[in-house]
């Protein structure tokens, strides 16, 4: 009697480790498209941030070079990056703070104290002169 081989047990083993190895492969490349999308995040949210920062700086040194007879209004986005953020002063370094909720803080100089009052994004903000200095609030 002839033994007959079968080749069945050969193509299952071949597909089970093709696909195994497809697996692998795509959960690796989807793994490093998710650690990329947040390393953009990341940058978006810190370019956004700086550009906030660099907006407000500009509009105090305006009013600042131009003496007490200006005063400006400015809008800021109300969120960076789809998350909320503060903005602050820091007089030692005379520099705006800008701290996303998700995200490093960016700081712009400015070339003057300034007192930064508790600030809303989403309302306008004004930017003037109050006791011989420069003042920002909301309108």
């Amino acid at each position: 009697m002839r033994k007959v081989r079968s080749s069945e047990g050969f193509f299952s083993m071949d597909l089970l480790l093709a696909f195994a190895l497809l697996v692998l492969v795509f959960s690796s490349l989807s793994n490093l498209h998710r650690s990329r999308l947040i390393v953009a995040k990341s940058a978006e949210t810190t370019l956004e941030a700086k550009v906030v920062g660099e907006k407000l700086a500009a509009s105090i040194n305006t009013v600042y070079a131009n003496g007490p007879e200006l005063e400006l209004r400015i809008d800021l986005p109300e969120k960076i990056g789809g998350d909320e953020y503060s903005v602050s002063f820091d007089d030692s370094t005379r520099e705006i703070v800008v701290k996303p909720s998700s995200g490093p803080e960016v700081k712009t100089g400015v070339v003057c104290n300034v007192l930064i009052h508790q600030l809303d994004p989403s309302k306008p903000i004004r930017i003037y002169w109050e006791n011989d200095r420069v003042e920002v609030a909301n309108v």
